[in-house]
């Protein structure tokens, strides 16, 4: 398995002692891997201690250690330690993993230091690692309280108090979740994540009849990652992103019978090989939202009305190569209609006037790359 390495024992195997975590679906596992990860972040908040430690017990009232860690007028400020502990990969082998409430961290002192009080979480390096889509299975309980219809409630939650820009390198990668019936306001992961971030190769149903649930992915606050060989089905939103100043970027997504397939408030968000197939709208921008879409597709698979495929209102949107099934219009921009819904979006399409060209032309044929794998 990637990452796997004896010598500085990266991988935490959750079935293994002192977890023991049940993986045959039939045991409740919530405590238990909100247990590990708690273990796996401690270490984080012993790293601002022995920070604000050795900044204290130094005799000079102004002394820095670095631009972030720092004594002024004797008062300690710790935003990021200067000895982090290595990371930690959370790892659920094969198996069916039943939880009835949010993986997450319980620590309420996860934070740095900011005047020696706490400011904003340390949520880091939080890693959890499958073996594979419909190998590692995490299964929410049926009818559980917690996910009730009104409620907004995540599967797997990386933030848990304040907004956090030092939240880097959080992932989840290789399961499946399920969302379970009758969990109307359930979230397969609300993820967080700065500089760096990945959700890969994760598929997140909606276990429901109806396949009800509040949303595949939601994306809050500042985000910077990549989502790449992701599927979602069913939700009121396949992926919701509500943040500012940052970017999602999406690669060979595919979000089916999802009533929204992606809504983004005032979020930088762009598609790339994705597949929709929505009961309303395709894509929905709106509040200074930055949308770039490529090479991807939107279907209609409702009933009656034919809704939109892309609204733009009060957004930016760049669209190149978007092909569409089954709507009235393809692309609406504000009130108006900029592409109808048998006019294919073939080339470009830019809603607002470029300040500057580079090159004085009006279009060129780029060709549009995936992301290199790597290790």
């Amino acid at each position: 398995m990637l990452y796997r390495s004896q010598r500085n024992n990266i991988v935490v195997d959750v079935t293994k002692p002192p977890y023991c975590a049940d993986n045959t679906g039939k045991v409740d596992c919530t405590e238990i891997l909100c247990r590990a990860l708690d273990d796996v972040l401690r270490r984080e908040i012993e790293a601002v201690q022995r920070m604000r430690t050795i900044l204290l017990e130094d005799p000079r009232d102004n002394f820095r250690i670095g631009f972030e860690n720092r004594k002024m007028n004797g008062i300690p400020t710790v935003i990021f330690p200067e000895d982090p502990p290595p990371a930690r990969i959370l790892y659920l082998p094969a198996g069916t993993y039943l939880i009835s409430d949010t993986i997450t961290y319980s620590f309420e002192n996860l934070k740095n230091l900011v005047g020696d009080r706490p400011s904003s979480d340390l949520n880091r390096f939080i890693h959890f690692k499958g073996d594979g889509v419909g190998k590692t299975v995490v299964q929410l309980q049926d009818d559980c309280r917690a996910f009730r219809y009104g409620e907004r409630r995540a599967m797997f939650d990386f933030i848990r108090g304040n907004f956090s820009n030092v939240s880097m390198m959080n992932s989840i990668e290789d399961m499946t979740l399920n969302t379970g019936k009758n969990n109307s306001g359930a979230i397969g992961i609300r993820f967080h994540s700065s500089n760096t971030g990945r959700i890969e190769n994760v598929e997140i149903l909606s276990g429901d009849e109806q396949l009800r649930g509040y949303a595949g992915i939601f994306y809050e606050y500042g985000q910077t990652n990549i989502t790449r060989n992701v599927r979602i089905v069913g939700f009121t939103y396949g992926i919701l992103a509500i943040n500012q100043g940052h970017s999602n970027a999406l690669e060979n997504v595919v979000i089916e019978n999802a009533a929204t397939g992606v809504l983004a408030k005032g979020a930088i968000i762009g598609l790339l090989n994705c597949t929709l197939k929505t009961k309303g709208i395709g894509i929905n921008a709106t509040e200074d939202a930055t949308l770039t879409v490529l090479n991807t597709s939107i279907t209609f698979v409702g009933k009656g009305g034919k809704p939109i495929a892309i609204r733009l209102y009060g957004a930016y949107g760049y669209l190149r190569h978007v092909t569409t099934q089954g709507f009235w219009i393809n692309v609406m921009n504000l009130y108006e209609v900029a592409y109808r819904g048998n006019q294919p979006i073939d080339t470009e399409y830019c809603n607002k006037p470029r300040d500057y060209t580079l090159f004085h032309s009006e279009y060129f044929e780029i060709p549009v790359e995936e992301q290199p794998e790597y290790e």
